[in-house]
């Protein structure tokens, strides 16, 4: 990695509760810094003196669990006044942090004179979202509210995709059963989407864009800045892409995108939808998530360049001293990450102590994109389901009635339950499915039962009952196997079969309020019984 030294001019400051802590960039001793397009994260080492700064009044702040703000500013430093330079400006939160106590013994009372200080920092969504683990459930809303409800006064964002306001009849999120984290899943639900989150470096924002920016800006640099570059393509697409449903009623395998490089090898995607519209959009995402990648640049620069590169900035190779035969001649790029390292060459706390700037040791690294690229990132995936308990409802009959309900789904008219979840204090539509049972039984779930739900990212279903019903459990000792049909206790049918002294009996058993019938079937003997029974 290409390395260089030179004059850096930068500046700290740290707020703590409303307080700000000012470090001039002579104390700054170490800085690394990663810049991706979704945001960054760093690290800093700097000295302070508690007789010459605001060490000591620093220290307890610092160590204290208080949020701590980090706004740095790094440029080259020149003494000419004509140049214009420009900085990397960025503000960030603080993560893990250490202190370092020189202690003189020699000194009256032990004086500590100096104190280094050590910190991480990333940026706001990344440190806060980092550490955000909710179980949530909408019910009729959009992903774009769910996104809102989770931004914080540090997190700003601009939307420009419209399925984010699409209305989803369920959005669950079980991160704090699954643990994953909210910034893992957000961006691994738009790269799944083929959706990019942007960290905007000049207005400390982010967006979520359908497509990749275009830049504002595109910087130009003389060949003797940088050093060699190389440029990087990926392993040659060959295979033919297919959206596979397989679902029975509208079973089909269409052919998205035909790559003619070599017959006979395939990427089949498989779904299982009904629906003809969501087929459409999954053949929609898959063309575009099959876009390609194209040759990646990366470069060094010779000096911390006047004009900085941060991910989102162009470059253009339009200078006259590179080489017209060479691959990158006149191509414009998109810069998609920097790594920098800075090392003071005195390390020691009295050097250039409180000064504007200091000399270092470092590089300067980026990689860009190619800026017709609009391939999307890589495949993530998403949270695996978390599981909730839930009561079937059901309006029909009175408030203790065994009763089921069904509700047509008003775009599918399909059959679907209501199922009530206490955790969340909401209720949601589920579809009527025979689950496990062979297509010769109808016993719907009824008002009360209790059931396991498996909950998806925008799906849930009914993992399992998980209680037995009222009046259905038979003794041990008659080691039987029971059937219980109806409404309640005083409006129900069972089908019952125990043993009696070790043999098998078979009774079958019609209740209405006192009126009773009774079939029972034991060896040597058919009962047949009617009757009125008394209150009593």
């Amino acid at each position: 990695m290409s390395q260089f030294s030179d004059s850096i001019e930068s500046s700290l400051v740290l707020t703590v509760d409303g307080e700000k802590y000012s470090v001039p960039g002579g104390n700054i001793k170490l800085c690394r810094l990663a810049l991706k397009t979704t945001g960054f994260n760093g690290e800093v080492e700097f000295w302070l003196s508690d007789e010459y700064g605001s060490g000591k009044k620093l220290t307890k702040d610092f160590a204290s669990e208080q949020l701590i703000e980090l706004q740095l500013s790094i440029k080259q430093y020149t003494c000419s006044l004509s140049s214009t330079q420009e900085s990397i400006s960025l503000t960030a939160l603080v993560g893990r942090r250490s202190v370092y106590e020189q202690q003189y013994i020699e000194l009256k009372d032990n004086k500590i004179l100096y104190r280094k200080y050590w910190c991480e920092f990333s940026d706001a969504a990344q440190f806060l979202w980092r550490q955000h683990f909710p179980c949530l459930l909408y019910v009729n809303k959009s992903f774009g509210e769910l996104i809102k409800d989770q931004q914080v006064n540090k997190i700003s964002i601009k939307f420009d995709w419209s399925m984010l306001d699409d209305e989803k009849s369920m959005i669950c999120l079980g991160l704090g059963a699954t643990r994953l984290c909210f910034y893992d899943f957000l961006l691994g639900y738009l790269a799944q989407n083929g959706v990019f989150w942007l960290y905007n470096y000049s207005s400390n924002d982010y967006a979520i864009r359908a497509r990749k920016v275009t830049p504002e800006r595109r910087l130009s640099f003389m060949p003797n800045h940088i050093y060699g570059l190389k440029l990087s393509y990926g392993i040659p697409d060959v295979k033919t892409q297919y959206l596979l449903n397989g679902h029975s009623n509208i079973s089909s395998m269409t052919r998205i995108k035909r790559n003619p490089l070599v017959e006979g090898i395939v990427n089949h995607h498989l779904i299982i939808t009904p629906f003809c519209k969501v087929q459409q959009q999954q053949r929609n995402l898959q063309l575009k998530l099959a876009e390609p990648i194209l040759g990646r640049l990366e470069l060094g620069f010779k000096g911390f360049p006047l004009m900085v590169v941060v991910p989102g900035r162009g470059l253009k190779f339009d200078h006259f001293g590179f080489s017209h035969e060479g691959l990158n001649h006149k191509q414009s790029y998109r810069s998609i990450s920097c790594d920098i390292l800075l090392t003071a060459i005195e390390q020691q706390g009295q050097h250039d102590l409180n000064q504007v700037f200091t000399q270092y040791q470092g590089h300067y690294h980026c990689h860009f994109e190619h800026e017709n690229d609009i391939s999307a990132g890589p495949d993530c995936p998403l949270s695996p389901p978390c599981y909730v308990e839930g009561i079937i409802v059901s309006e029909n009959g009175e408030e203790a009635d065994k009763t089921y309900q069904h509700h047509s789904n008003k775009t599918s008219e399909q059959k679907e339950y209501c199922i009530d979840i206490p955790l969340w204090g909401k209720k949601i539509k589920l579809l009527s499915k025979p689950d496990f049972m062979p297509p010769h039984f109808y016993f719907p779930l009824y008002k009360g039962c209790r059931v396991l739900l498996e909950m998806d990212l925008f799906s849930a279903q009914i993992c399992r009952v998980l209680d037995f019903g009222g009046g259905v459990f038979l003794n041990d000792k008659t080691q039987g196997n029971h059937l219980l049909f109806g409404k309640n206790g005083q409006d129900e049918t069972s089908l019952s079969h125990v043993y009696e002294d070790g043999k098998p009996e078979l009774v079958i058993k019609r209740k209405k309020m006192n009126d009773t019938e009774m079939v029972k079937l034991e060896e040597g003997k058919i009962t047949f019984q009617t009757k009125q029974e008394d209150d009593s």
